[in-house]
């Protein structure tokens, strides 16, 4: 698992998305029930591009915030046919 921004950067340009790539295939809609966001924001666009998962947010993130992105119990890799 990697993401972009990069954990635990700070002074991130204030944009308005996050990636998440996954190592493997992913149960995209049991990711997508177990992510949180602290402080919540609404999204405006969630789309996969192969394992990597884009989250697009109605606003830009603030100045001076902490934003704290985790997954639940319950989110589960694909299991090949």
């Amino acid at each position: 698992l990697s993401t972009w921004p990069d954990s635990g950067t700070v002074m991130v340009p204030l944009g308005d998305s996050i990636a998440i790539v996954f190592s493997e295939p992913m149960q995209k809609k049991s990711v997508e029930e177990h992510f949180r966001l602290s402080p919540e924001m609404d999204f405006r666009e969630r789309r996969w591009q192969g394992t990597t998962w884009i989250l697009r947010f109605e606003r830009p993130f603030t100045s001076g915030e902490t934003y704290v992105g985790f997954f639940g119990h319950g989110f589960r890799r694909r299991i090949a046919p």
